[in-house]
């Protein structure tokens, strides 16, 4: 078996953005977004 390469990957994740995850400008809070993060790269 001839190994792929890690262009040969990918991942998505899709999450819906609710109002709890906004701050007061309407914006999506910095902590939400790490939080993302960390949940995709494990």
């Amino acid at each position: 078996m001839k190994a792929k390469s890690y262009l040969a990957s990918r991942v998505e994740i899709v999450k819906f953005v609710l109002p709890e995850h906004l701050n007061n400008m309407g914006n999506m809070h910095g902590g939400e977004i790490m939080k993302l993060m960390d949940d995709t790269a494990a």
